[in-house]
């Protein structure tokens, strides 16, 4: 929608996609960790977010620190539940850290980890991935 045009067909496409995930709603939760409440507010988030981007309102996303983020996301994807509420948590809380406290130093810990793990492994690992598949590139005979 944001490159050609907004057709009715296509409202009526994300409405029913709308209207879907809104189905996911089991017993007051969804996927049994946030309420009705919190899922709603989420979709209606979402659907905001999106109509500002197809109405070309969205520019000021494009800022030095969204893009690092944007960077360092698939590692921080892999890391941050496992690191931060299986480890990280579980640890500070054991120390009587406060759990708003302890989240945030989590996600910063994570950001931290991630960004390591992105200069480190993830960047070089995609150069060598895709210079392995360069070299090996099967050759077709015509």
């Amino acid at each position: 929608m944001h490159n050609s045009r907004v057709t009715a067909r296509r409202v009526f496409l994300l409405a029913v996609c709308v209207g879907l995930q809104g189905m996911l709603q089991q017993n007051g939760h969804t996927f049994r960790s946030i309420s009705a409440g919190q899922h709603a507010g989420m979709l209606i988030g979402f659907v905001g977010v999106f109509s500002l981007f197809i109405a070309g309102r969205m520019q000021w996303i494009v800022h030095p620190l969204t893009l690092f983020l944007g960077c360092i996301s698939y590692s921080f994807y892999l890391l941050h539940h496992y690191l931060g509420k299986h480890v990280l948590l579980p640890w500070m809380d054991s120390l009587g850290v406060p759990y708003g406290t302890a989240r945030l130093k989590a996600i910063l810990f994570c950001v931290i980890i991630a960004t390591i793990f992105r200069v480190y492994i993830e960047t070089p690992s995609n150069t060598y991935i895709r210079n392995w598949y360069k070299a090996h590139k099967p050759v077709v005979i015509t």
